[in-house]
This record gives C-alpha cells, sequence and structure tokens, in this order.
C-alpha cells in the first residue's frame, strides 16, 4: 500500500526557505549599505588576511578600483618609512588573533601622503574561529598636524621663556656687581626710578648724608619735601625726559 505524502508540508518548506533566504539577502544588503555609508574608509579580509572588500570611501581616497586593490599589495600605498612598521603590527594580530591599531601615512590618488589610524578587528563563529577581519582607516592628518604645531608653539614659547629668563638673570647680576661697586665708593650714589623719582638704591655715603631717613621705595617728594620748593624737581624731569646731568 502506498504511504500518502502531505502536499500542504512541501509548499510551507519552499516558503520558509524562500523567506530564510530573503531575510539573508536584505541582511547582506544592509550591511553592505553601512559599509559603504560610514564616513570612513572601511575594507574586509580573509581569515588569512587577504583583502576582499574596499568601501567606496577608500576607493575615491586612494584612487583605486575594488579589483586592483584586491590583487595587489595594498601595503603599497603605505609611505615607505611607515611600512615595515605596518606590516609588523598587521603580522601580528594575524598571528595572535587579536584586534590592531596604527597610525602612518597612506598614499591618496594625488600622490600626497596623509595619516590615517588603522584599526582592525577579527568577527569569531560561534566555535570563536575567526571568519574574518573588517578594518577601518580613519583620516588624522589634519588632527596631527594640529599636535605638532601646539607642541611646536610650546617649545618656542618655552625657549623664549628661557631667554627672557636669562636677560633676567643677567640684568640683575649687573645690578647687584653696580650696587656693590657703588655701595664702596666714597662718593653719594642715588638710582631713581620712574616719572616720580622713586628711590631704588642708595649707597652708604647717601644714606650717611641722611641718617634719619627711610628713602629706599619713597619718592623724592615724600622722602625729602624740603627741597621741592627749591626746583630740584624740575631739574630730575629735566635729566629724566631731556637728558644730560645736573650738578
Amino acid at each position: 500500500m502506498q504511504r500518502p505524502q502531505d502536499v500542504t508540508a512541501q509548499p510551507l518548506a519552499t516558503r520558509q526557505v524562500a523567506a530564510a533566504a530573503k531575510a539573508l539577502a536584505d541582511s547582506q544588503e544592509r550591511s553592505r549599505f553601512i559599509l559603504e555609508s560610514l564616513p570612513v574608509m572601511v575594507w574586509t579580509n580573509t581569515p588569512t588576511g587577504q583583502p576582499d572588500y574596499f568601501n567606496p570611501r577608500w576607493l575615491s581616497f586612494t584612487g583605486k578600483t575594488q579589483q586592483e586593490l584586491i590583487v595587489s599589495n595594498w601595503a603599497e600605498q603605505a609611505h615607505p618609512d611607515d611600512l615595515s612598521g605596518l606590516l609588523d603590527v598587521w603580522g601580528k594580530a594575524l598571528a595572535s588573533g587579536q584586534a590592531m591599531q596604527y597610525e602612518y601615512r597612506l598614499r591618496r590618488h594625488d600622490g600626497l601622503y596623509r595619516w590615517v589610524l588603522m584599526q582592525a578587528v577579527p568577527c569569531r563563529d560561534d566555535a570563536g574561529q575567526i571568519t574574518m577581519w573588517v578594518g577601518s582607516a580613519s583620516d588624522i592628518h589634519d588632527q596631527r598636524q594640529l599636535v605638532a604645531e601646539l607642541l611646536q608653539a610650546n617649545e618656542q614659547q618655552a625657549l623664549l621663556a628661557e631667554q627672557a629668563y636669562q636677560t633676567y638673570q643677567n640684568y640683575e647680576n649687573q645690578r647687584i656687581t653696580y650696587q656693590k661697586l657703588f655701595a664702596e665708593v666714597p662718593a653719594l650714589i642715588a638710582i631713581l626710578r620712574g616719572p616720580d623719582h622713586q628711590y631704588e638704591f642708595v649707597n652708604p655715603a647717601y644714606q650717611r648724608l641722611l641718617p634719619h631717613r627711610e628713602l629706599l621705595g619713597r619718592t623724592v617728594a615724600a622722602a625729602l619735601p624740603e627741597i621741592v620748593a627749591q626746583g630740584l624737581l624740575a631739574v630730575l624731569d629735566g635729566v629724566l625726559y631731556y637728558g644730560g646731568g645736573f650738578s
């Protein structure tokens, strides 16, 4: 006797297979849309490190086609001075299965090199096996230049500060030397500063002439009010503004 078949199960299974296939296609299309819309350069590699996809932003930056990048050595776009370091970091990531990142200069379509930050992470299945690598490269050239300019400005500022300090130290050393010299001179010596004629220095001989007067830090008018009426301030103003001397 022939076994009856469930004719309703076949269309149901067919619909389930079709629905699963459509869901997979939709997921793949959504993933591709995301990869191609990201504002960074994105690439994918096989588990062994062979590139198999570069998004449009990467193609636009390098001026290369998808096929050119896949069949050629993608690392050739790196600056010669950065190539060995890049390959070393990438090789260690492949060997260890660990994520990596590295800053290097990538050649743009116009031949200029720009600094990029490359990052790559492995994708694993439920068993922990790497199924693919996903990487990105962000253009950080302007940020690096800004940092370099700030560092240079700081270095220049530090140099100027050091020069200013040395100039001040030289001035102080000279001032102390002259004051020591003036202190030994038997003549009356005073140093006045500013339009108010403020006493900055008086040697011992000058101070002995006015033993009970506090002079340092005070103006001539405040320290010696009795001579203001004698016209001394006008004489000092003449020395300050027009040069020359008086006796």
